[in-house]
Parts: C-alpha cells; structure tokens; sequence
C-alpha cells in the first residue's frame, strides 16, 4: 500500500516523516480533509490567528496529492 505525508504548514506540528498508509490517492484526499478539520475543532478560536494555514499531502516521492489551504481575514 502507498504512504502519504500530511505536513501542516505550523511551527507547533512536526514534519509527517512517518506517513500513512493509504489505498489510494483518493484516500489520502479524504483522510487530508478529515486531518484539516481535526486540526480546526483542536485548535477551536486560535485557528483565527493563524492566517496562512495549509496542509500539504505527498506520496512517497514526495509528490504533491493535495494542498488545503485556509485565510483568514
């Protein structure tokens, strides 16, 4: 099975350099969203002060799946 990395463009998250194993790039489209919003509810209103938020997902070339990317204004 592919591996994935979801790294979060944040000083308080670690680089992804473990990955997760996923059936396809559809998979880690979802499991990215699921990520993003698991991220905001934790976070709760400080995610207002993080104006330039992004979750970058590669594969295991280091490919680019998806990026979420989220303002706030």
């Amino acid at each position: 099975m592919p591996r994935y990395y979801f790294n979060v463009q944040d000083d308080l998250v670690p680089i992804d350099d473990h990955g997760t194993e996923l059936t396809d790039a559809a998979a880690a489209k979802i499991m990215a969203l699921r990520v993003a919003g698991d991220y905001i509810r934790e976070l709760g209103p400080d995610f207002l002060n993080k104006p330039n938020w992004q979750l970058e997902v590669t594969d295991e070339v280091a490919r680019r799946v998806v990026t979420i990317k989220l303002l706030v204004y």
